[in-house]
């Protein structure tokens, strides 16, 4: 993807329409793609809001509110950056939930390496922290980057063993509240050769929901995920999971069955998983790797780009909820079956969004709401 550095205006634009409550990483997209630009985009909004009552609880920040987060952003030395600039991971920029705008704070061209995720144990052992930075050097040194969540355990040992060649931090809470407290030694050293991430406001505090949100991050922008230590129920799976869903493999460390710790990893082994014991198996994991995921594209902010507004006839969301059912589908499939334009589909899909006749997922298909979710 070329690059293409947003304004300072643009960049008040496109996080005012992030933080609007009601609006998630899909529907900013498509507001974008409708719409040409965020400026229009929130305007379009507004129109919207009182043609459907704000049935769906869109509210949109205060201007100060946004202006006050740009200021502390700058004032800890972080960058806002969206998916067509540096520090933001370019596989994160495939997936249909990908964040609209990410913090960032210290050095954003380690995002230029191909990028290999390691998750795991808060409470590991001794020999599988050691397991992970001794995977995360070799892995560094054949020209990866190291990405985790910043955590204590095996999170800790990969960032320690990537620190010399790159190592990305994806944080739950705000890049001004960098937790946990036994891991604020490697903050300095950490911006100084690698990356923090974060999709939330500086100051924000982690919250329980923020984690799994995290997770998705580190997933989405690796080229494999490597579980060290992890039990059947943990944010370490959460992560695997959600790299499945992203089609990316995962790998595992096998662990001893005595210890609790080795039943995540050693159940993702026996459903299938490359059993990983040194930097080559991971390579090797991921040599023969789809690459031909298609990428969610957003609009430029140039007039030339902008596509034309369409109104949407009621017939036309008629038509479309008529192809929907309990099965969900993508918007290229509906363009497919109907016969209408991509922004036609979009415009509507808004529409029947904010109006409750479709429940989104993640990974950016739609599925028909039943009467009791309208």
């Amino acid at each position: 993807m070329s690059q293409n550095h947003l304004t300072d205006e643009q960049k008040l634009a496109w996080l005012t329409l992030m933080r609007a409550k009601g609006i998630g990483p899909v529907l900013f997209r498509r507001l974008l793609n409708r719409y040409g630009g965020a400026a229009a985009a929130l305007e379009g909004v507004a129109d919207l809001i009182k043609k459907h009552q704000n049935r769906k609880s869109i509210q949109i920040p205060d201007a100060a509110v946004i202006v006050a987060e740009l200021e502390r952003g700058s004032a800890l030395s972080c960058t806002l950056v969206s998916p067509t600039e540096t520090g933001f991971p370019p596989l994160l920029r495939k997936v249909a939930d990908a964040p609209p705008m990410l913090w960032t704070r210290g050095a954003r061209d380690v995002t230029t390496k191909p990028t290999i995720a390691i998750v795991g144990s808060r409470q590991a052992s001794a020999h599988s922290r050691q397991m992970a930075r001794t995977l995360a050097k070799d892995l560094g040194g054949a020209g990866y980057a190291i990405i985790s969540g910043f955590a204590a355990g095996i999170d800790r040992a990969a960032h320690e063993g990537s620190l010399q060649t790159g190592t990305i931090a994806a944080i739950a809470g705000g890049l001004g509240r960098i937790t946990p407290e036994s891991n604020a030694d490697l903050i300095a050293p950490l911006c100084e050769t690698g990356l923090f991430v974060s999709e939330r406001p500086p100051d924000a505090p982690p919250r329980a929901t923020d984690f799994p949100a995290r997770n998705r991050i580190i997933a989405a922008s690796a080229q494999i995920t490597i579980v060290i230590e992890a039990a059947r129920k943990s944010g370490s799976l959460i992560t695997a999971r959600r790299a499945k869903d992203y089609q990316r493999p995962v790998g595992a460390v096998p662990g001893t069955p005595m210890d609790p710790r080795s039943a995540g990893p050693n159940g993702l082994i026996k459903r299938g998983m490359p059993l990983i014991e040194t930097a080559e198996d991971v390579i090797s994991a991921i040599k023969n790797q789809d690459e031909s995921q298609t990428e969610p594209m957003l609009f430029s902010e140039s007039d030339a780009d902008a596509p034309v507004i369409y109104e949407v006839e009621p017939s036309v969301t008629e038509e479309i909820l008529s192809l929907l059912g309990a099965n969900a589908v993508t918007s290229d499939a509906l363009v497919r079956e109907s016969g209408l334009s991509q922004h036609v589909i979009n415009a509507a899909l808004i529409d029947l969004e904010l109006t409750g006749g479709i429940i989104v997922h993640s990974d950016g298909s739609f599925e028909k709401a039943v009467p009791n979710n309208i």
